[in-house]
This record gives structure tokens, C-alpha cells and sequence, in this order.
């Protein structure tokens, strides 16, 4: 047990120790504390009240007994006892204050006993902050006159208080005072508020009673929400003084003034974001006027910040607060309204807004795989980059992102294979890649239409039948001699030359040739003719590509000699060019049963003629006498090799072509 040391009653010698050495000199006059037959007697007064000298107690040095009472935390480790006469009271308040020295976390532990130990009440607090404010145990089941027991542990830093006792008795002198606090937190109480007018001597016993507010000052921060007992002192004409205690009931209404902050988060993957109350309020922020509060703008990836001298604050005191919503995550990504509500500790709340936002910050992975891809029939392949991707994954949920290649369209001058980027973007531009082979293949064997034709041995019966003359390549395609490497076809699908679609198929089933890639090589069966092969041959025909796909047609020879061609012939009748009955030696003369040949000049009058084969003529005049009518030479298919002119006279007078067939003047190479 510890009895402190009490500075009035110190001497001289006590008062230069203190002076020299503050901090050892409540370490005299230690007593035992093992049991409350030592208890360090307090005398209260006439009227139930007792203050000592500020700082007038420590526990220092003294040790714990054991014994843990109901509100207590711990098992006492420095507990002093004191004893003291009840008075005549309703309700005894007894504060324990600490010295100025008080830190956050110092816990102090109260309880009063009666002589058996049996507990009238007891108390812990632990220190909030830095602070001094006493700490009250009230006790209202005392009985006067009988001897009770004050046990006092303060285990942690701060050891030195002061002790007070205040008595409050019922009177009709004294009322009840309500004070509503501002909302400046200050009191505006008046010591006459707390006195009865016609109590002019309380609480001196009679005569003239000179008052003051002795504990705690009004308007001091010792007060609290609540019930508040404030002792006044009286003195007398006789310079007695006296102690009387009243209640100032503190009551707050006003709600806190809340300020938010709009804050950015940053998700990435699929945990959770976590937020605090403390994120979404502004605070005051000691040394300055304010506090940074963010103000972000969604989607720039950055925060501005903004200087405002609001903040948050109450009247009293701050109690707590809440958000309505603390974690984030993908499903969350954009603006987010989150309800902030802060009271203070009246209870009075006030709510406000912030806003969240959410920003996917989730790296996008590319993953892509080989693929292998077939030219179409225009030689072109054209990729979707989501054949190649292989699970790539992008912002929160995994697919938020546009896909791409370095090269999507490829032709013949790709086949094989081909490294390539694939891109990933997400909605943030982030970007990923990864490196791929796509093997480019042309499995498309080439479309051969070669033509039948008509072929006059020479003087010496001989005829060398060329590969232009049979092969009926399609526009813009070169077929190559056997060991050349034609041309292709003469357009690149980048778009740097016009692109080349091959024309569609005849309506009887004739066309052109052509593939899809180039055409590197081609052979005849037979290409020289004799008098022995008068009459219709068949020629094999192979065309084969660049991939080495292969294709092979049959063109049909009719060998004729030079005595069946004659050097003129009229068109008698409309139809056919290898009728023999439309053809005569003069205008409208006898049929002769010839076609014309490569020697013939031909006249086509007033009539309309076909062509669906390879033949030729030395010239052609295609004459209209009546421009009711029409007289023209549709090159329906095959092709018109003239060797001299083509002449087109009279209104109405038509030289026409159908797509994929071909007329040429050899004289001029035109066409």
C-alpha cells in the first residue's frame, strides 16, 4: 500500500527535493498495500466533499493484491487503497484525474468496497487520447456514517492524480440545469442558473454566502453529455467555507457537419478493394487549412486534388461513422454513390455522399496458338483474330479487350508459314501480344476452260497449234510455256493493285482459266497437225499451280484443209458462226456448206450471228442498212481472232462481247 506524499504538509527539505528532483520525489512515504487496514485515511467534510492538492496521490511503487472486480480489465498491478466515512448523501461522485503527463492507453481501474470487501460499485477507462480528463465513479448506495474503502490501479505510464470526492444532496435549492450545447461546443451557464433565488445563504448554513463554481470552471472540457456534478463553494461572513454540489444536465442536438472525399480505387483481378470510413470523410488536418481531398476524373488515370477549407467536425465530440458500402471489385468498375453517415457521441447523425471510382487496372494477357489456313477461290485468306486466340484475358472479367493481327490477309505470296503478332487491347489501352505461325495453304486445283477450235493446214499441210490458242485464260491471267513462271494473276490483295475477281461461268457452261494462285505450268498432248489428222482431235490439256495442284481438260481440234476455205462469205441468214447454211459466196446468195476460216473476209448484213468457240478471219464487216433493224456479232463465248480489221458500219450495227469470251485484231495485238 502507497500513501502519498502531500505537498502542504512537506518541509523545507521536501520542497528543495521537489525543485531538484521532480521525478523522485512522490517516491517517499510508500506504504504498504496488502490490505485495508493501511488504507490512507481521507476526511471529507461537514458537507461530503474532499479535493486534495493537485497531483497529490501516485501509485508508484506500490504492487498489485489480486483481487479483479466486475468492471475491472485486469487483475490490479499498482492499486492503492484509501478509506473515508460515508456522508449523508444521493449520490457520491469520486474523479480520478491524472497529471498533465497522461497518455493514450493509460488505464485506470476504480472500485469502493465496504470493510468485508464486498463491492458498492466499481469502473475502468482507458485513455482515448493524450488527456487529463477525470474520470468519474458515482456511488449512490452508501450509508452514512459507515466506513468504505477507495482501491485505486493505474498499471500503465502515468502514475500521479488527483483524487476529489463530490457530494450531491437533494435540495430544494438546487435544481436540475439543462444547458443545450451550441454549436460552438461552448456553455453559457451562470452560477445563478444552478442556485434557487430565495437560497440566497446556500451553501453556507445561514447568513450572507458568498458563492463561486469551485469544480469543475463552467464552460470548462471536463464537462460531458449528460449529467455533470458541479460543486460550488460558499464562504460565510466568518470566512467558513463551504462545499455544495449541483447538476448541469448537458444536452446536444446538434448534428455533425460532414464533408466528403471522392476517392479512385484500382482493381485488378478479381479480390476486393476495401474501404474505410475514414477514406470517404475530410478530417482537419493540424498546421493547415485543409486537407488534399480527391477529386478524380474517371478515365484519365489520374487524381486531381482540390483545396477546401470545409471539413469535418461537431459541436462536442465525434462519435463513429459508417459507409453503406466498404468492398469493391470487378462488378463495381465505374461510379460508385456510397452513403457516408457520421454521429457524434449524443447519437445525432448526419449523412452525406462520396463517390467511388473504380478503375480496372487488371493486365491483359495474349495467348494465342498455330493455326493453318486455306486460299479461296479468289487465292485470299482472310483470319478472324479470335481463331488464334487461346484463352487470353483482359480487365476484371476476363474478356474486356479487342483483338488483332499484324497481318489478317494473305495470298499466294504467304504460302507457307507465316510468324505474327496477335494484339490484345482493353478498354484502358493497355496492350499484349503474342508471336503465332500461321501456315498459309492452297489446296484448290485450277479451273480450265480451254476452247475448241478450227485449225486450215498450211500450203504444206502442216499447222503448230499454240498454248494461246487453247488455253482461254480469263483476264489479267498469263498462262506460262512449259517451263516458264507465268505472270499470275497481277494484283496484290494489300490493295496496291485493283483486285481481279474471276468472271463467272458462261450459262453453258463455258468460261475461262484460271486459279486461284499463279499458274506456273502447262502442257499439251499434241500441238502438231499433218493432213493425217484431218477432221476432229482431242488434245489433253494440263494446267498445274504454284502449290502444285493440278487440273486437266480436253479441247476439241477440227483440222480442215486449206482447199475448204474460201476468201469471202455473206451472212444469208441469222444464226450460228459454224452453221454451214448461214454462209454464202455472195449477198443472199446459195448456201456453199462452208464456215468461214482464217483467210475469209466475212460480211455480216442485216442479220445477227453467235459465236460460242475459238474460230478466226481475215476480216469482218458487220454492216445495218435499215436502222428499224439491228445486225451485229455477239461473242457469246471462246473467242474471234481477226487477222486484218474488224469494220462496223450503219446505225444499229453491234459487235458485242459476253465476259470471259475475247475478240483480237492480231494485226494490231488490240482487242
Amino acid at each position: 500500500m502507497v500513501r502519498s506524499l502531500i505537498f502542504k504538509r512537506s518541509g523545507l527539505i521536501i520542497l528543495i527535493l521537489l525543485y531538484l528532483f521532480p521525478n523522485i520525489a512522490l517516491s517517499f512515504q510508500n506504504h504498504p498495500n496488502d490490505s485495508l487496514s493501511t488504507a490512507y485515511e481521507i476526511t471529507l467534510d461537514g458537507t461530503g466533499h474532499y479535493f486534495s492538492d493537485i497531483n497529490g496521490f501516485t501509485v508508484s511503487g506500490a504492487s498489485g493484491d489480486g483481487i479483479k472486480y466486475s468492471n475491472w480489465l485486469y487483475t490490479p498491478e499498482k492499486n492503492i487503497w484509501f478509506k473515508f466515512v460515508a456522508p449523508t448523501s444521493d449520490t457520491l461522485s469520486i474523479s480520478i484525474e491524472l497529471s498533465s503527463s497522461g497518455q493514450y492507453g493509460d488505464l485506470i481501474q476504480a472500485v469502493v468496497t465496504d470493510s468485508l470487501g464486498g463491492e458498492m460499485g466499481s469502473k475502468h477507462w482507458v485513455n482515448a487520447a493524450n488527456t487529463t480528463t477525470p474520470k468519474e465513479l458515482f456511488i449512490d448506495n452508501l450509508q452514512a456514517g459507515v466506513t468504505y474503502y477507495l482501491n485505486v490501479d493505474i498499471p500503465t505510464y502515468t502514475n500521479i492524480f488527483t483524487l476529489r470526492f463530490q457530494n450531491y444532496i437533494d435540495s430544494a435549492c438546487i435544481d436540475t440545469y439543462t444547458e443545450y450545447v451550441g454549436i460552438d461546443g461552448q456553455l453559457n451557464v451562470e452560477i445563478d442558473s444552478l442556485i434557487d433565488s430565495s437560497c440566497s445563504s446556500w451553501p453556507c448554513p445561514t447568513g450572507n454566502c458568498t458563492t463561486t463554481v469551485f469544480f469543475p470552471a463552467l464552460g470548462s472540457s471536463e464537462f460531458d453529455i449528460g449529467k455533470n456534478y458541479v460543486t460550488i463553494q460558499g464562504i460565510d461572513d466568518n470566512d467558513s467555507i463551504y462545499y455544495g454540489t449541483a447538476i448541469v444536465n448537458l444536452v446536444d442536438t446538434i448534428p455533425p457537419t460532414l464533408v466528403t472525399k471522392n476517392i479512385v480505387r484500382y482493381n485488378s483481378g478479381t479480390h476486393s478493394n476495401y474501404v474505410s470510413p475514414d477514406d470517404l470523410i475530410k478530417y482537419y488536418s493540424p498546421g493547415g487549412t485543409s486537407v488534399p481531398a480527391p477529386n478524380p476524373v474517371p478515365g484519365d488515370g489520374i487524381e486531381v486534388f482540390e483545396y477546401r477549407s470545409a471539413y469535418t467536425k461537431d459541436n462536442v465530440k465525434l462519435g463513429g461513422a459508417s459507409i453503406s458500402k466498404s468492398s469493391f471489385n470487378c462488378t463495381d468498375v465505374g461510379t460508385n454513390e456510397v452513403t457516408v453517415t457520421i454521429w457524434d457521441t449524443s447519437g445525432n447523425e448526419t449523412t452525406g455522399i462520396a463517390l467511388v471510382y473504380v478503375i480496372d487496372d487488371t493486365e491483359p494477357v495474349a495467348k494465342a496458338k498455330n493455326i493453318t489456313v486455306y486460299l479461296d477461290k479468289d487465292g485470299i485468306a482472310q483470319v478472324n483474330p479470335m481463331w488464334v486466340d487461346n484463352g487470353s484475358t483482359a480487365g476484371c472479367s476476363g474478356s474486356d479487350f479487342v483483338s488483332s493481327l499484324n497481318k489478317s490477309v494473305f495470298d499466294k505470296n504467304d504460302l507457307g508459314q507465316n510468324s505474327i503478332t496477335y494484339i490484345i487491347e482493353d478498354s484502358n489501352s493497355k496492350m499484349d501480344t503474342d508471336i503465332i505461325n500461321i501456315n498459309v495453304v492452297d489446296s484448290i486445283s485450277p479451273v480450265v476452260f480451254p476452247l475448241s477450235k478450227q485449225i486450215v493446214l498450211d500450203e504444206s499441210g502442216n499447222y503448230t497449234l499454240t498454248y494461246d490458242e487453247l488455253m482461254n485464260p480469263c483476264e489479267n491471267v498469263t498462262i506460262p510455256d512449259p517451263g516458264d513462271w507465268g505472270g499470275g494473276w497481277g494484283w496484290e490483295p494489300d490493295g496496291s493493285t485493283p483486285f481481279f475477281s474471276p468472271p463467272a461461268y458462261s450459262f453453258d457452261g463455258v468460261g475461262c482459266t484460271y486459279d486461284n494462285v499463279e499458274i506456273t505450268d502447262t502442257s499439251m498432248s499434241k500441238t502438231d497437225f499433218t493432213t493425217s489428222d484431218l477432221g476432229m482431235n482431242q488434245v489433253i490439256i494440263t494446267v498445274i499451280d504454284q502449290s502444285g495442284n493440278t487440273t486437266e481438260a480436253i479441247a476439241n481440234i477440227n483440222v480442215v484443209s486449206a482447199a475448204s476455205c474460201v476468201t469471202e462469205l455473206w451472212a444469208i441468214a441469222s444464226g450460228n458462226w459454224n452453221d454451214p447454211s448461214i454462209w454464202s459466196a455472195t449477198e443472199g446468195g446459195a448456201p456453199l456448206s462452208v464456215i468461214p476460216c482464217n483467210i475469209t473476209n466475212v460480211y455480216i448484213k442485216d442479220h445477227n450471228v453467235e459465236i460460242n468457240s475459238h474460230i478466226g478471219a481475215n476480216k469482218v464487216f458487220i454492216i445495218n442498212s435499215d436502222p428499224e433493224l439491228s445486225s451485229g456479232l455477239k461473242v457469246i463465248s471462246g473467242g474471234l481472232d481477226v487477222v486484218e480489221k474488224i469494220d462496223i458500219q450503219g446505225i444499229g450495227a453491234l459487235l458485242e462481247g459476253k465476259p470471259g469470251a475475247r475478240v483480237r485484231v492480231l494485226a494490231t495485238q488490240g482487242y
